[in-house]
């Protein structure tokens, strides 16, 4: 009985913990949002990088972050981006809390208590 008592204590905390987890991802989510789009908006590089993944996908080219900055500079992929993120985004179906833009173009993830633009999905992703 006292096995039955402790897996069930763990169960409780897990499920409290990802609720937890949740509820700080959803509190926190406007104001990532407000600075996401303003960079994207200013075509502010440096405010976009900060909200970058580190392990950034950039739809399988195998780049860096560093480096898809440097070609939506370069592309002037701004005006391609611009819609997206006026359209707004949807909740996903992650293993941890995470968004996309409405089309599924751009992939956002809560990671260690902040959120991240992690990359690029492709339309009608999750």
């Amino acid at each position: 009985m006292k096995k039955y008592k402790v897996l069930l204590l763990l169960c409780f905390l897990v499920v409290c913990g990802s609720t937890f987890g949740q509820s700080q991802a959803n509190k926190s989510w406007p104001g990532f949002w407000a600075k996401f789009s303003t960079a994207v908006n200013k075509k502010d590089t440096q405010s976009l990088r900060k909200v970058m993944s580190d392990d950034f996908f950039d739809g399988g080219g195998g780049g860096t972050a560093d480096q898809w900055l440097t070609s939506m500079q370069t592309n002037n992929s701004w005006t391609f981006y611009k819609p997206i993120v006026a359209k707004g985004t949807k909740v996903g179906k992650c293993d941890v809390p995470c968004r996309s833009t409405k089309d599924g173009y751009l992939l956002f993830e809560y990671r260690k208590g902040k959120w991240l633009w992690v990359g690029l999905g492709g339309e009608g992703q999750d």
